[in-house]
């Protein structure tokens, strides 16, 4: 998956039966997910900063319901211990509602928002100083928790997942029924404001990628 801005790619991989498709300006992940390198891209890290500071933006459309309980991961950062460790986690599940978990699950919160399936969505996961973590969709503030992991476990980021997080069994099990569009993925390197996400969402004004 290609970084237009020529940054770092994004690399698609899918569980077995899985798979990445084209779609309209963007990819459908059905039972696969893609992973965009932090700390995985080596010496060279271009994305460092995502370790204290950044806006992930995408826009999304959950194409179907889960059948199977629990949270469903969209898109989210996993930490450089072979990618058993997560910091922050924007999730669904099949109430319609979105979740966000942090510090490994340690702090999870479901956000008042409703999701509705085949339905087009910007979202918006957001990281303050390595410690606050706050979801946007549609350029509206639904939910913020705490995201600081204990000293045991490392801090850095090795990727960003997004359409999935190639985790659990049962995650897999349920990614592979439901699928989802993912376009305009976008990432900055400070925290956007309130503002900037609502214009990016109403396409007023885009701040300029990497600013």
């Amino acid at each position: 998956w290609k970084d237009e801005y020529l940054g770092v790619n994004a690399t698609i991989n899918n569980t077995e039966g899985g798979a990445a498709t084209k779609a309209s300006d963007g990819i459908e992940f059905h039972g696969a997910w893609a992973e965009w390198p932090v700390g995985g891209q080596g010496e060279n890290q271009l994305y460092h900063f995502a370790n204290y500071n950044f806006t992930l933006v995408a826009t999304v459309s959950i194409d179907g319901v889960p059948t199977e309980d629990g949270p469903i991961p969209l898109m989210g950062t996993k930490l450089n211990d072979e990618g058993k460790s997560k910091l922050m986690e924007l999730s669904y599940e099949k109430e319609k509602k979105w979740i966000l978990q942090c510090s490994d699950g340690r702090s999870s919160e479901k956000l008042s928002n409703s999701w509705k399936s085949k339905t087009q969505y910007q979202v918006a996961i957001v990281l303050r100083n390595g410690t606050q973590a706050t979801v946007y969709v549609d350029g509206k503030s639904v939910g913020e928790a705490p995201c600081q992991l204990e000293n045991k476990h490392p801090k850095e980021i090795s990727h960003f997942f997004i359409g999935g997080d190639g985790g659990s069994t049962n995650n897999k099990r349920s990614q592979k029924g439901v699928p989802v569009t993912v376009r305009n993925v976008l990432l900055y390197n400070r925290p956007l404001s309130s503002e900037e996400i609502n214009a990016l969402n109403t396409k007023l004004s885009i701040p300029k990628a990497g600013q």
